[in-house]
């Protein structure tokens, strides 16, 4: 097949004529069998429902151990300092003893 073959097939499948094509076998399927069709419509509802959230859960994970490090860290520092107001030094924590 040649480049001029090739485009034109592609550009002709998705012409109205075809899409007319296509949802009238559609309509006709789901006359014929209506609960096929609810059931499949539930399942894709239920798929993209699923897929949303997996979506939703992953981000806010992301967003959390993004924010876990400067968090941690500013809490630390926080209770570093209150420990160091509380008597005055932080010898204690780096092993220099006063005598």
């Amino acid at each position: 097949m040649n480049q001029e073959t090739t485009s034109s097939v592609g550009a002709s499948e998705f012409s109205a004529e075809n899409m007319d094509r296509f949802f009238g076998r559609l309509d006709e399927k789901v006359r014929k069998s209506p609960r096929e069709a609810v059931l499949i419509a539930f399942l894709a509802g239920a798929l993209l429902q699923v897929f949303a959230i997996r979506h939703l859960v992953l981000t806010a994970a992301r967003v959390i151990l993004w924010l876990a490090t400067p968090v941690l860290f500013v809490f630390t520092a926080w209770r570093l300092f209150q420990l160091g107001n509380s008597d005055g030094n932080l010898s204690r924590f780096f092993g220099s003893k006063r005598q």
